[in-house]
């Protein structure tokens, strides 16, 4: 083996820039070709330099349209912060936003921005944190959008979901969020 083998760092990076791409793995095996080497194990520090810039220089169609999907934990994560009604509305505006359907499809950096938002939002359960009751005028214009038997379903749904009793049960937060559900 050459003095100055390559670090493992050097390694996994390689691996990395080339999983998941034809192209690269082949870059990869002619430059071990070139470099008469048999693994990736056999190269130098600077040569192993050399191939990352080579792979680093190579950008595939798919990395300029999408990033890496989000990792299991991050998921998991998400999952977990979903501890109230204006977190799992957050998320579930956040996703449409951005087009996607599940939490599935976040890329890493939707994902951490997601998680970051998240944090910011306090979940309304425990301490001393209450958010105000609905007023009287938003009270009203829930009863003036219940023309039809459908937005009369959409707000017992949303009761139910909410687990209150009345309209007069919601937070002003959560009228605001019955009143764009009736409108859209």
């Amino acid at each position: 083996m050459p003095s100055g083998k390559l670090t493992r760092s050097q390694k996994n990076f390689i691996e990395k820039l080339s999983e998941n791409s034809p192209k690269r793995m082949e870059e990869v095996q002619h430059f071990l070709v070139e470099k008469g080497a048999g693994s990736l194990d056999e190269l130098s520090v600077p040569d192993a330099s050399a191939l990352i810039e080579k792979l680093k220089s190579q950008s595939e169609p798919s990395e300029i349209k999408k990033s890496p999907n989000a990792t299991k934990k991050q998921i998991s994560f998400v999952k977990n912060l979903q501890t109230g009604q204006e977190r799992l509305e957050f998320t579930e505006k956040f996703l449409k936003e951005h087009g996607l359907g599940s939490l599935d499809e976040l890329s890493m950096a939707d994902a951490s921005s997601l998680i970051e938002s998240l944090k910011n939002i306090r979940s309304g359960e425990g301490g001393d944190y209450k958010e105000k009751p609905a007023t009287p005028k938003q009270l009203d214009f829930i009863d003036k959008l219940q023309a039809t038997d459908r937005e009369k379903k959409v707000v017992q749904d949303f009761l139910a979901k909410m687990k209150k009793k009345s309209l007069d049960d919601l937070t002003s937060r959560e009228a605001s969020n019955l009143i764009e559900r009736l409108k859209s």
